[in-house]
């Protein structure tokens, strides 16, 4: 598998018709869909696919992503929907960003694949974006320790990932930081090839946000069968 970042141009052009092999074949354990709020912190809404999911478990996930992104979350409410799901929402600032990349992927991935109870393959929505020149289109890992994927969506407006972590070791888990594409642009321009770069409250969002959850479920589930 090639591994770099690619132009996210051709995801947006197709706009969710850009569905690859790899992005169909991850089954969501769990939804984890952000949203930016005006006030600057992100809120989350992480739906977990089995209402027997142990509730402690996905609490020491939301404190290892506030862990992660150096602040704890607040306004954490965690419950049982029906006999099919767990979910929890809260807010925690971090999971977009200004800088490359624009979306915190690789913390959601380290807070969710490891501990008790690891999610190792994830749908990660984030609401109301489209891909930019921060946005990350794929990222497949050496010796595929993890791999991601986006894509974006016209209906309704957001850029979906499938997160799937295979290592054993949180390390390993990571993208690359601006300093390894400086590099590697002067590299591929030194030997004349294309230069490939990143292009590309909680309450009543969590109404809406339940719709696209459920959908994700049932596309993964679908996609299994």
């Amino acid at each position: 598998m090639k591994r770099f970042w690619v132009v996210f141009l051709g995801l947006l052009t197709v706009f969710g018709l850009a569905q690859t092999k790899f992005f169909s074949s991850v089954t969501p354990q769990a939804t984890v869909v952000v949203k930016q709020h005006p006030m600057g912190a992100d809120l989350v809404e992480v739906t977990v696919l089995g209402a027997k999911y142990p509730q402690v478990a996905l609490q020491k996930h939301i404190e290892a992503l506030g862990k992660e992104l150096g602040m704890a979350p607040r306004g954490v409410v965690i419950s049982i929907v029906g006999d099919s799901f767990v979910k929890a929402t809260f807010a925690v600032p971090g999971l977009i960003q200004d800088k490359e990349p624009k979306f915190n992927l690789p913390a959601i991935a380290r807070a969710f694949a490891f501990g008790d109870a690891p999610l190792n393959q994830l749908s990660v929505m984030f609401m109301d974006m489209v891909p930019d020149s921060k946005t990350p289109a794929y990222w497949f890992a050496p010796n595929d320790a993890w791999m991601m994927e986006g894509v974006g969506t016209k209906s309704p407006l957001s850029i979906e990932y499938r997160l799937k972590v295979n290592t054993k070791d949180p390390k390993e888990v990571n993208l690359p930081g601006p300093a390894t594409e400086k590099k590697n642009r002067e590299t591929q321009e030194a030997q004349k090839k294309p230069d490939f770069v990143l292009i590309g409250a909680i309450a009543a969002a969590s109404i809406s946000i339940g719709v696209l959850v459920y959908s994700a479920f049932i596309r993964g589930q679908r996609k299994s069968k």
